[in-house]
């Protein structure tokens, strides 16, 4: 078997958990050919698509995407789409609310053509369950080389880490966010400048696996993820508990399904927000720690899940 992978950058992060990451453990175990391109170094037509048996399409969006699902069913190719965000309820406040909102009839049409739609999480599975009955829950794993039981420790502070796409997010909870600041906890963000708080510390961006070993080393008692919530957001993933896990910490999150995992402390409003941020800085976690590296050894190894995506092919 021949598999062509298009993706809009082999090299993000999203492609680390969905595409390019995900490749030389499942061509191992299919025992197929697979190609990985960005959408563009793809020039679509006939003599490119007929040298496979299946298309795999990572995040696809485009008027590009759609005409060349529409050319591979056509050849009588097959095509499976996996999407890790929600493009179908996209908030007001995304920096490019306006440019994903017209990518809309495109996701519909998308997921009409699909062979196989694989997603990241329950929510999205029910958004567009609505467009194609064929689609599977996939989690995001890591490869079991990156997880390694690590010596809590808590010298680090507190740890939060993301896009600037994640400005919105984060100054939601600006005065939270500066109430435990200014009861003396120290907090670094990295690949966001939340300016609008004062004293706090910020990382350079790095590439993936320098990030993750960087990570180690910073060593935070916790790190946090702060959401607006709405639908868009209820669709997310929970990398950022994995990546803190991998760092050998621990992570504080909304009390939704998705996060509602071991070693995980909830919380359900911004008021419990502040209060868990300060027992979570007094507290010893390494219970916390101890809970979360058993459950994702157990159930999100990139080597184990990729048997799902297995039975796909």
């Amino acid at each position: 078997m021949r598999i062509l992978l298009l993706t809009e950058n082999k090299q993000d992060a999203t492609s680390f958990y969905r595409g390019a990451g995900i490749v030389s453990d499942l061509a191992q175990k299919s025992k197929a050919v697979i190609d990985i391109l960005n959408w563009d170094e793809l020039k679509p037509d006939w003599s490119i698509f007929a040298l496979y048996d299946l298309v795999y399409m990572q995040r696809p969006l485009t008027t590009e995407a759609v005409n060349s699902a529409i050319y591979l069913k056509m050849m009588g190719k097959r095509l499976w789409i996996d999407w890790d965000d929600d493009y179908l309820n996209i908030p007001v406040y995304h920096f490019f609310v306006l440019q994903l909102q017209s990518y809309r009839d495109n996701v519909i049409k998308l997921a009409g053509m699909a062979d196989i739609i694989t997603v990241t999480t329950n929510a999205l599975h029910s958004v567009y369950s609505q467009f194609n009955s064929n689609i599977r829950v996939i989690p995001n794993a890591i490869p079991s080389m990156l997880l390694n039981k690590c010596k809590y420790d808590n010298s680090g502070g507190v740890f939060w880490r993301g896009s600037h796409l994640h400005f919105p997010n984060v100054m939601h909870y600006a005065n939270e966010l500066q109430e435990v600041i200014n009861q003396g906890i120290k907090i670094k963000f990295q690949g966001l400048n939340p300016f609008f708080l004062n004293a706090y510390t910020m990382l350079p961006e790095m590439e993936m696996y320098n990030y993750l070993e960087h990570y180690k080393k910073i060593s935070p008692k916790f790190s946090f993820v702060c959401l607006i919530d709405n639908e868009f957001n209820r669709g997310r993933s929970n990398i950022a508990w994995i990546e803190a896990t991998m760092a050998g910490t621990v992570c504080l999150a909304p009390d939704w399904e998705e996060w509602q995992k071991p070693g995980i402390v909830n919380y359900s409003n911004r008021e419990e927000f502040v209060s868990k941020f300060a027992e979570m800085y007094n507290a010893d976690l390494k219970q916390h720690y101890e809970m979360s590296y058993d459950y994702i050894s157990e159930n999100l190894i990139l080597e184990n899940v990729n048997k799902l995506r297995l039975e796909i092919l």
